[in-house]
């Protein structure tokens, strides 16, 4: 026993690998210590290593068939590598041991959610809000899938729960604005994405959001400049500094002010040729596309080129870097 206290203590103070070594020695001295392996199994998760995580909940189940917390960590790890049915069918089993298990429920609904499996995901986090009221992270994840629907009301209706719940959870803010820009309010979308920066300064998620609400509302100036602020970064990831050079590029060009989108644009291209290979690709482009297509102000020229520089942005990196020959040609035909 005195090995896992240890062990509690080592995994308190983010030291994973010594709270194994306790977690193992409490299990030399008796390996039927269902504990010891569950509790094993939470460092493995907390070093990122899964697949060692799912064998020590797997030995823990093992031991106790009806250990449904074992269950439901193990369905996290599952969906950390995105066996997102093994993980459903690790949850399931959490709840048919334990049926007012209200995480099972929202966890089960999580990874419906990445599956895509929206309906079926509303009616987990629908279950877990029964079991638990006050389940803020499933009303919001509630409200992704709705959205995902089109069920625009029931999603804003689900983040206003959120943040009923939970004044201070950025995400929900970020997440209404979503909704808003699918709605086409912008000003609303603009409001909602300050108000979660206001929680969480520090988010790039959300500034890059805001700086790309600026654009879709005619903002060019704001869009421009956040862009720009958000490029002096440095811990900024290469997707969102490829959407930030979209965004300043296309607010330039939108502004009329041909020569410094032209310069920009080529520094885009030397930035983009120097990324090494794939990267995070998660920047959702189709409203800015949809904007764009629609916006009458463009010369047919620069809405092509603006879309050209999209699809881009949208490939793969080994079939962008192809493109990028195209994409020269262009900038030298339409600014040169």
């Amino acid at each position: 026993m005195k090995h896992v206290v240890s062990g509690i203590e080592y995994h308190k103070k983010g030291k994973y690998n010594e709270a194994i070594e306790e977690y193992k020695k409490a299990i030399e001295i008796d390996p039927k210590f269902t504990d010891a392996y569950f509790n094993m199994g939470n460092a493995y998760y907390g070093l990122n290593k899964y697949n060692d995580a799912i064998a020590a909940y797997k030995k823990a189940i093992e031991l106790d068939p009806k250990y449904t917390k074992a269950y439901n960590n193990m369905g996290i790890a599952y969906g950390r590598l995105k066996e997102y049915n093994k993980a459903i069918a690790a949850f399931q089993k959490a709840t048919e041991f334990d049926p007012k298990d209200a995480y099972a429920y929202s966890s089960m609904g999580w990874a419906l959610l990445n599956l895509k499996r929206y309906n079926e995901a509303i009616a987990a986090f629908k279950k877990a809000i029964e079991l638990d009221p006050k389940d803020a992270d499933a009303y919001n994840n509630m409200g992704i899938a709705c959205r995902k629907l089109k069920k625009y009301n029931e999603a804003i209706a689900a983040y206003k729960k959120t943040i009923e719940l939970d004044p201070k959870d950025a995400y929900a803010y970020f997440n209404m604005g979503n909704v808003l820009i699918d709605l086409k309010k912008h000003n609303d979308a603009i409001a909602a994405y300050k108000k979660g920066i206001e929680i969480d300064p520090g988010s790039t998620p959300g500034k890059t959001g805001l700086a790309e609400v600026y654009f879709l509302a005619a903002h060019f100036n704001d869009a421009y400049a956040l862009a720009n602020d958000l490029l002096k970064e440095k811990d900024i990831s290469t997707q969102f500094i490829l959407a930030m050079r979209f965004v300043s590029i296309s607010s330039l060009v939108f502004q009329g002010k041909s020569a410094e989108a032209a310069a920009e644009l080529k520094e885009f291209i030397k930035f983009y040729r120097s990324i090494p290979g794939e990267y995070e690709r998660t920047w959702d482009y189709s409203t800015i596309k949809e904007f764009i297509t629609g916006n009458k102000k463009l010369a047919p020229e620069q809405r092509k080129l603006l879309l050209q520089l999209v699809d881009l942005l949208e490939s793969p990196k080994e079939k962008g870097d192809k493109k990028l020959k195209q994409l020269e040609n262009a900038v030298r035909d339409i600014f040169y």
